[in-house]
């Protein structure tokens, strides 16, 4: 089953990305497999980067509500604010998420495993001769369910993020 291409328009009705493959090569410079990740053909950074987008929508408790209820993932949101405490425009995905789902793609990618993603969910994920079969909704087959610290680190403003198999509690100050 082909891909649908990916579509990074924040509040679109068919986005499936929270970066697109261009911003992610940058927000990855100098990052250990950067480059291998820039070298994958263009269909495989697609499908990582919507993989990561998808974990990631499906793990964190966001804060706000939708811009727009037709819109296809959870981000842009009404009420987000930065570190500073400031209004998030409502046409942004924020910064962070951007260098979150970049990063994340890129540990995806070092797990090794080929990824198969549909419109719905991802299907499966295969690492030698061991393949998982996913059916529903999925979190994250990196970490045992939730997502590495410095992935969560830059999600904690934006909402709260399962950590260790548990809800850890996030403020904003």
């Amino acid at each position: 089953m082909a891909l649908p291409p990916l579509d990074a328009t924040p509040g679109g009705p068919s986005s499936n990305s929270f970066v697109t493959v261009a911003r992610a090569i940058d927000l990855q410079t100098g990052r250990t497999g950067a480059a291998t990740f820039a070298a994958l053909p263009q269909a495989d950074q697609e499908a990582l980067l919507m993989r990561a987008t998808q974990d990631i929508s499906l793990t964190v408790h966001w804060y706000g509500a939708p811009v727009d209820p037709l819109q296809a993932l959870p981000l842009p949101m009404l009420g987000q604010v930065d570190g500073m405490g400031r209004l998030l425009p409502t046409d942004i995905i924020p910064p962070l998420v951007e260098q979150a789902t970049a990063l994340y793609a890129l540990v995806l990618m070092s797990s090794g495993g080929d990824v198969t993603i549909s419109s719905a969910a991802i299907e499966h994920l295969r690492k030698g001769d061991t393949e998982v079969w996913y059916h529903g909704s999925v979190q994250t087959a990196i970490g045992g369910g939730t997502l590495p610290l410095e992935i969560w680190t830059y999600l904690r403003p934006y909402g709260q993020v399962p950590q260790r198999g548990r809800q850890a509690p996030v403020f904003r100050g």
